[in-house]
């Protein structure tokens, strides 16, 4: 039985699926930690600012990627340039979100009123850079897979995750 175990380990697409899938558990546990340890420190309207703020974020980031990630999937493994492909990728991807985030802070007032405090102070900034470290961090973490390294986007999500539990302290 443990043999069988063992040799399941070995065979790369049963460990990148199990990485995938511990990947996956491991940012939902952190995702319910952050908004558990939110709750607890923060009022109800900002959190509900916050999630506005990060929905926000994460659309801009997903229409950023214009499908881009899944031709890194599919690409990425044959090419013969393989830094050259993914740094375009991530530089065209980061382009396209800082120009959507720069479209959604000057018409923030018309798509969402609420979260025209983002243009405030030192939100701006924030968002801007939350944006274009959540694109990279997206794209680096659909390389890993792509390449069948699945067991360092893990350990890159858990060392993401594991800053949660500092900030909470």
């Amino acid at each position: 039985m443990l043999s069988k175990l063992r040799s399941l380990y070995t065979d790369p697409l049963y460990r990148n699926s199990l990485a995938i899938m511990l990947s996956s558990g491991l940012r939902a546990f952190f995702g319910l930690l952050f908004w558990i340890i939110a709750a607890r420190t923060m009022p109800s309207k900002d959190i509900g600012l916050a999630t506005a703020a990060i929905s926000a974020a994460a659309l801009i980031v997903g229409l950023s990627k214009l499908g881009l990630d899944a031709g890194l999937v599919r690409y990425l493994p044959g090419s013969k340039n393989r830094n050259g492909l993914y740094s375009t990728i991530v530089m065209i991807t980061l382009g396209i979100a800082l120009v959507i985030s720069a479209v959604f802070m000057l018409g923030v007032n018309i798509f969402s009123p609420a979260l025209s405090f983002l243009r405030e102070g030192w939100f701006l900034p924030v968002f801007f850079a939350f944006i274009a470290v959540t694109s990279i961090y997206s794209i680096q973490n659909i390389a890993f897979i792509s390449i069948r390294r699945a067991d360092l986007s893990l350990i890159q999500n858990l060392l993401l995750g594991a800053r949660i539990p500092i900030l909470g302290s």
